[in-house]
């Protein structure tokens, strides 16, 4: 199967019908009026919104992936700042959110890693199904689970517990058979049946060659069972147990490819698959996952801990969440609010400000920074105290411009510079303990 066109816009761009985009392989594509109406039957199909509509033309948010229509493949990559650089750079951006997503993964899931693809070239939409389709041949290969559950069926010897309704509506004039309920014990149950229809998505979308044909591989391999139309609350709800523990990632992958794919009911209509995630809270998971791979003794952190804010009387308590607290032992807790936005010349916005006071105050913090992607090639990093009080607020900055060359040891090399820094700039015996919660 051919690779399909592909277009490459940034976060917070738009497609206009009738305008032209260049193609990552090179050469010029039309953004029709057939694919703007694909899109915006999808997105008035579902309550998610990662885009919005305006006039003939997709205005693009905070959300970064890859969108399937008919055969057109759009990226939409992450920037910091697109006001920053004058050349774009895709090869770099679609680098550093393969990064991120392999990066900013729960520990459970990090055993499945993605195969050498040629991330330059490469689709995001292929470096998705590429571990969706690892995590299935994984499982391939260790055997799927079975359970046992209760059928019914018209049997030529006799199992279990007869029907007996049944069994004279269908054998009234058959002595040979049996309408029998009884136990089996086979691979029929939510979980296979979800990753078998994953599976088929999968084969109808226009991928490369390999994928395709890994993924007929898998279909042949996998073992005879019914396929069904599976509802969202089907879906939202997939038990796992300790013996389909290793089941999690490519349930979840297999969710995604399930719930965020349109078919075309219409004739002509085209397809529309969205692998799309909030860049903001990718970056969030990310920082915290750099935080924890740092090489400190004895570090702690924390994401995204609640801690009760406000509540009325025998009311419900409202809390607040920081991203990263960062624990060391000796030292005053750290807070780390991870921004996905370029940091203002002026310094970060008062609302920020505000937020960090009250982080320092409830989690009993004498250092709090703000961190930002660095999108500028200078970049004023910013430190000052909140008066009359013995917390500060520092602001910094993670090397991710075009013309670095930042990679994952670099970057963990970073965070422990900045962690390391606001850390030991307070430790416990340095200041009093008053006011601390």
């Amino acid at each position: 199967m051919t690779t399909p066109p592909r277009i490459v816009v940034f976060e917070h761009g738009k497609l206009v019908v009738g305008q032209e985009y260049d193609c990552a392989d090179g050469g010029k594509l039309r953004f029709e009026l057939k694919h703007f109406e694909a899109l915006a039957r999808f997105v008035s199909r579902s309550r998610w919104k990662p885009y919005t509509l305006a006039h003939r033309s997709v205005c693009f948010g905070g959300w970064v992936g890859a969108l399937r229509v008919g055969r057109l493949l759009i990226e939409v990559l992450p920037k910091a700042d697109r006001h920053a650089w004058e050349a774009d750079d895709p090869p770099h951006w679609r680098r550093a959110l393969s990064m991120m997503l392999r990066t900013a993964r729960n520990t459970t899931l990090k055993h499945a890693e993605l195969a050498p693809l040629d991330e330059e070239n490469a689709s995001l939409m292929e470096i998705y199904i590429e571990r969706f389709v690892g995590c299935v041949e994984k499982l391939l290969h260790h055997g799927l689970v079975r359970r046992y559950r209760q059928v019914e069926d018209n049997l030529p010897n006799f199992r279990g517990r007869l029907r007996v309704v049944e069994h004279v509506r269908h054998n009234c004039a058959n002595e040979a058979r049996f309408f029998v309920e009884h136990t089996t014990y086979d691979h029929q149950h939510r979980l296979n049946e979800v990753l078998l229809a994953a599976l088929y998505v999968v084969r109808d979308l226009p991928i490369s060659a390999g994928l395709h044909g890994r993924c007929r591989r898998c279909l042949l391999a996998f073992p005879p069972i019914e396929r069904r139309r599976l509802s969202t609350s089907e879906l939202a709800k997939l038990p796992l147990d300790r013996a389909t523990r290793q089941y999690q990632e490519a349930l979840e992958l297999a969710r995604l490819l399930l719930l965020h794919h349109a078919p075309s009911m219409d004739s002509g209509g085209l397809d529309v698959l969205a692998i799309l995630v909030q860049m903001s809270r990718l970056f969030e998971n990310f920082v915290g996952q750099l935080c924890r791979r740092t090489n400190l003794p004895g570090l702690r952190v924390s994401l995204q801990r609640s801690v009760p804010f406000w509540g009325p009387d025998g009311g419900t308590i409202r809390d607040i969440r920081p991203d990263i607290i960062v624990e060391r032992k000796g030292y005053h807790p750290l807070v780390i609010d991870a921004k996905w936005k370029a940091l203002p010349i002026v310094g970060p916005s008062v609302d920020d400000i505000r937020q960090i006071y009250a982080y320092n105050q409830y989690i009993g913090a004498t250092h709090s920074i703000l961190l930002y992607p660095k999108s500028r090639p200078v970049q004023t990093i910013l430190s000052g105290k909140f008066h009359s009080h013995d917390h500060r607020l520092s602001t910094a900055a993670l090397e991710l411009d075009p013309a670095g060359t930042a990679n994952l040891k670099a970057l963990v090399e970073q965070m422990q510079t900045i962690v390391e820094r606001a850390s030991t700039a307070h430790p416990v015996s340095s200041i009093s303990s008053e006011g601390t919660l």
